[in-house]
C-alpha cells in the first residue's frame, strides 16, 4: 500500500552574508525552523500545518545544534533531525567526555553535521555531542552536511528549506557577488520520513506506518567550494544505480569515491522497528529507471505534472543491517520526482491558469539545467 502523499510548502530564502563559522549557519537554519512566514507571504505557525520547529543547544554563548521537530501530523514516531558542528576539536565541544556519534565520518571543527534519530519522545535530549543525543529512541549517526572549507571561508550565504508534514528538503547556497541570482548549491538533504515502504505489512519492510526514516544528502569536496558539483542528478546522470564522483547527483551512495571527495553521497534509513538495535542504520542506493534525458518531461498537455519517482534499493555490505539481503527493494523516495526540462534551482512551477503545481530544485540557477527534482505544492 502507499502513504498519504506529501505536499510541500517553501519557507522565505533566508540571507545572513557575514557567516565565518558553524554557529552562524546553525542560527540561521533555526531562524528558518521558527519563521512565522512562507515565501509567498502567507503566515506560517511552527509545529503545526506542515510546520517543522527548532530547538537550539547552546554551549558558551554559541548555538552548537538544532534538533528539527515535525508538527504533530507527522510526528507519530517522534523522529528529531539534528545539525550541529562547533569550531573546536572533538574534546572541547561539550561535557562531560563528548564523543558524538558519527556514522562514516570523523570529525572535524568547521564542520555542520546532519543526523536523524525516531522513538526520541521518552527521553530528554542531551546534546548532540553525546554518544546518544536523546536518553531514548534510535539514531543513525552524523555525517557531513557542510564541509569546514564551505563553512570556515564564508562561502554559505543562503538557505533554503521545502517542508512536508513528514520531511524537509535543506539547501545551503554561496554566492560569488553578494546577489541571490548568481547564487549556487554547496549542500542539499532531504531528511525525514523519506521512503514510502510500498509494502501491506510493517516491519520489515518498514516502520509500523509503513515509511522509512532517514537521510540523503549530496556529498563534500575537500576544497573550499564545498560540494556544488555533488548535488543533484544532471543530464545523462539521472537514472544511473552506481555514479561516479565525476558526475553531478543526489538520492545516491557510491560505495567508490574518488580521493578529492573528504565525504562522499550519502542515502540512509533506519532499521524498523521499535527493538532495533541502536546506532544501527539501514544503507541504501537510491536509484530510479534509466530514462532518456532527450525528451522533456514537465508538465502534461493537460496541465498535470508528469511524475517520474525515485526508488530506493538496498545496498547492504557485511558492515550493516544483515536482516536485509542485497540487493532488495527498499520503497519510493516519497514525492521526489524526476522532471525533465529547462527548470532551474527555486522556481515556482504553474499551470496555463497561474495555478502553483510546486517546485522546481536543481543545481543550478540557470534555465539551461537540464533535470530537475519536482516538489508538489499543497
Amino acid at each position: 500500500m502507499s502513504v498519504q502523499k506529501l505536499t510541500f510548502r517553501k519557507l522565505q530564502t533566508l540571507q545572513n552574508l557575514n557567516m565565518t563559522n558553524p554557529y552562524d549557519v546553525l542560527d540561521l537554519i533555526f531562524s528558518g525552523f521558527n519563521s512565522t512566514v512562507y515565501a509567498d507571504g502567507s503566515s506560517r505557525t511552527p509545529g503545526s500545518g506542515y510546520a517543522w520547529s527548532g530547538t537550539r543547544e547552546i554551549v558558551s554563548g554559541s548555538t552548537q545544534a538544532v534538533y528539527c521537530k515535525p508538527p504533530t501530523s507527522g510526528d507519530g514516531l517522534f523522529q528529531r533531525v539534528i545539525f550541529a558542528g562547533s569550531t573546536g576539536n572533538a574534546t572541547g565541544i561539550g561535557s562531560p567526555s563528548p564523543s558524538p556519534t558519527m556514522l562514516r565520518d570523523t570529525y572535524i571543527p568547521n564542520t555542520i553535521y546532519l543526523g536523524i534519530s525516531k522513538y526520541s519522545n521518552l527521553g530528554n535530549y542531551t546534546g548532540w555531542s553525546q554518544p546518544a543525543p536523546f536518553l531514548n529512541g534510535f539514531f543513525g549517526g552524523y555525517s557531513q552536511f557542510l564541509c569546514s572549507g564551505s563553512v570556515k571561508n564564508g562561502n554559505i550565504d543562503y538557505i533554503n528549506i521545502w517542508e512536508s508534514t513528514d520531511t524537509f528538503l535543506i539547501q545551503a547556497l554561496s554566492s560569488s557577488d553578494t546577489t541571490y541570482n548568481t547564487a549556487s548549491i554547496n549542500g542539499m538533504a532531504y531528511c525525514g520520513a523519506i521512503c514510502d515502504s510500498e509494502s501491506q505489512v510493517g516491519a520489515p519492510d518498514g516502520e509500523a506506518d509503513y515509511k522509512l526514516y532517514g537521510i540523503s544528502m549530496g556529498g563534500n569536496l575537500s576544497g573550499a567550494a564545498g560540494n556544488s558539483n555533488q548535488i543533484l542528478y544532471t543530464g545523462q546522470s539521472f537514472g544511473i544505480s552506481n555514479p561516479t564522483p565525476t558526475i553531478s547527483y543526489f538520492h545516491s551512495w557510491s560505495t567508490t569515491v574518488a580521493t578529492n571527495i573528504s565525504s562522499p553521497p550519502i542515502f540512509y534509513c533506519l532499521v524498523p522497528g521499535s527493538s532495533a538495535i541502536a546506532n544501527q542504520p539501514l544503507f541504501g542506493a537510491a536509484f530510479n529507471s534509466t530514462f532518456a534525458t532527450s525528451g522533456s518531461l514537465t508538465i502534461t498537455r493537460s496541465n498535470s505534472r508528469g511524475q517520474v519517482p525515485l526508488l530506493a534499493m538496498n545496498n547492504r555490505n557485511t558492515s550493516f543491517a544483515t536482516s536485509f539481503v542485497n540487493p532488495a527493494f527498499l520503497g519510493r523516495i516519497r514525492e521526489n520526482d524526476m522532471c525533465l526540462g529547462t527548470f532551474a534551482n527555486d522556481i515556482v512551477v504553474r499551470d496555463s491558469g497561474n495555478n502553483v503545481l510546486g517546485y522546481s530544485v536543481s543545481t543550478s540557477r540557470s534555465l539551461n539545467s537540464s533535470s530537475s527534482i519536482f516538489l508538489p505544492y499543497v
